[in-house]
């Protein structure tokens, strides 16, 4: 690929740099939305809810309580051009708490050893897939959370 096209790409990247971070600030916000109603739920329904069995074992026996979500080797977490969710969550918190501009972000994920014109895509075919899917909408807004960056 020549220098130039390579340069045009990384300008169109740039230009859509803050579409990207504010669609991953309201995909934050549907998640921490979704996981209020399910604390909501749960406080309305108690220990007596789908994982209240669970919860009395875990707290007789001192076994970990089984939390709702995605379980790990669901194919929906599946990387996309190798770019996990959790990459996608630390990244996403990284650039929403630093202010970067695509430029920025670009740079900051060559300097995590992504190529940014596949982490680009990778992004893009992440919200896809988060599209009518509130579970791993949530899921990615707890990784998201969790992030230390």
């Amino acid at each position: 690929m020549g220098m130039f096209k390579q340069m045009k790409q990384m300008v169109g990247m740039v230009n859509q740099a803050p579409a990207m971070i504010d669609q991953a600030r309201l995909l934050q916000q549907q998640a921490q939305a979704a996981q209020a109603a399910q604390a909501a739920r749960q406080a309305q329904y108690g220990q007596a809810g789908r994982y209240g069995q669970a919860a009395q074992f875990g707290a007789q026996f001192g076994g970990m309580v089984p939390q709702p979500g995605i379980a790990e080797g669901d194919p929906r977490l599946a990387p996309i051009e190798g770019v996990t969710l959790a990459d996608y969550a630390r990244i996403s918190k990284f650039a929403a708490t630093h202010g970067l501009d695509l430029a920025g972000l670009g740079g900051y994920v060559a300097s995590l050893g992504f190529d940014p014109q596949v982490y680009h895509r990778a992004t893009e075919a992440w919200n896809a897939r988060f599209k009518g899917d509130m579970a791993l909408a949530a899921h990615y807004g707890g990784l998201y959370q969790e992030a230390q960056v």
